[in-house]
């Protein structure tokens, strides 16, 4: 291409061509003068930001050398970019399509962000240095959680037939029918460990969890309850659990449990709602254990008395009472979760969930969400 050539593509972009263009400049060996050329076209394009709406007072001047001499060249460059930056003021991001309506963007407040944009990433946040690992999800699928489960009652069945025999042995003499095996304690600590993994995968330390020692809360129709498990981290109350079961004598106890549960929950949210417990929201879990036999299972008469009892409890057997029940805590929020299960006396380990929205994989679930939000 001689330099004709050159100045008649030149004229066909609307561009003033030189006067004289040497040879010597357009040869292949020097094509300095065709860089040029392309430059002065880029530069004598219309600016697609004006047309687009921009305000001139937004974009600087055209760069005349590098980035040192010209601090304003960065702005340009992130203009073309179409990724403008947050200004430190609190403005809105504005992208390339849409153009700021309210007020123009200040060159001072673009430099800031550009400047925080160039720093490296472990320095561009305060809390990058000092995070706290958080779990990405629950750690195990309900059958895992159902196996850990399942030896979990095993065990349960063991200490509580052995408790019995243990207090015969220690003290000559047992207490009549299974009030020994209830009397002798400690029979769910196998599911308090169980709970315990559960709160454990969540992130919290083996200090932060109460399972033995410090488990009285103040309440607001008494002075303490204990709890079965607590969960505490910086001073807050972040979860308590309460378990129970019945192993026989079921017409007797059946209100007993009832309105233990009902009465402990009643005394914890009074409580908290008058400030003894902190100002977060706590979990309240309830966790129940009945025996399968054939009399937890039957239907049970209702007695006749002056006002009929609802309809919902006619011709049904005790473990859908407990059903009921725990439904209806969970219902009327005094249990964030509840979880019944039913089981038969034995090493075998099976186990029943009636309802299922009782169940302890849901219970668990429950807990472990509510403790991952508790920094």
């Amino acid at each position: 291409m001689d330099a004709n050539e050159v100045k008649a593509s030149i004229a066909a972009f609307g561009i003033a061509a030189p006067k004289s263009l040497p040879k010597s400049r357009v040869c292949w060996r020097q094509p300095r003068q065709t860089v040029l050329a392309r430059k002065n076209f880029r530069e004598a394009l219309p600016n697609p930001r004006l047309s687009a709406g921009w305000p001139e007072s937004t974009i600087p001047d055209k760069p005349t050398n590098r980035f040192k001499k010209n601090p304003a060249l960065p702005l340009k460059a992130a203009l073309r970019s179409n990724m403008f930056p947050v200004a430190d003021s609190g403005s809105v991001a504005r992208s390339f399509f849409h153009p700021p309506s309210v007020s123009s963007i200040q060159y001072s407040d673009v430099s800031a962000a550009l400047q925080v944009a160039r720093k490296p990433a472990h320095h561009s946040s305060p809390l990058s240095t000092n995070r706290i690992s958080v779990p990405s999800g629950f750690p195990w699928t309900e059958a895992q959680l159902g196996a850990k489960l399942r030896k979990a009652i095993i065990a349960y069945w063991y200490h509580r037939g052995g408790q019995g025999k243990r207090q015969g042995k220690r003290l000559g003499t047992r207490d009549v029918g299974t009030r020994s095996e209830v009397t002798g304690g400690q029979h769910l600590n196998t599911i308090c460990g169980l709970l315990r993994d559960v709160v454990k995968a969540a992130g919290f330390k083996e200090s932060e969890i109460f399972l033995k020692n410090g488990l009285e809360l103040p309440g607001y129709f008494r002075p303490q309850k204990r709890w079965d498990m607590i969960v505490i981290r910086n001073g807050r109350l972040c979860a308590a659990v309460e378990l129970k079961s019945q192993v026989g004598s079921f017409g007797n106890n059946f209100n007993n449990r009832s309105e233990e549960a009902i009465g402990s929950s009643t005394d914890f949210w009074t409580a908290y709602r008058e400030g003894a417990l902190g100002a977060q929201t706590p979990w309240l879990g309830f966790f129940f254990l009945l025996e399968l036999v054939e009399k937890s299972t039957r239907p049970v008469a209702l007695k006749h008395g002056l006002f009929p009892p609802l309809p919902i409890f006619h011709g049904t057997s005790y473990s859908e009472r407990y059903a009921i029940l725990c439904e209806r805590l969970v219902l009327e929020r005094k249990y964030t979760s509840a979880a019944l299960l039913i089981s038969p006396r034995g090493r075998i380990g099976d186990f029943n969930e009636p309802n299922a929205a009782l169940t302890f994989y849901a219970l668990a679930k429950s807990l472990h969400g509510h403790l991952i939000g508790c920094i």
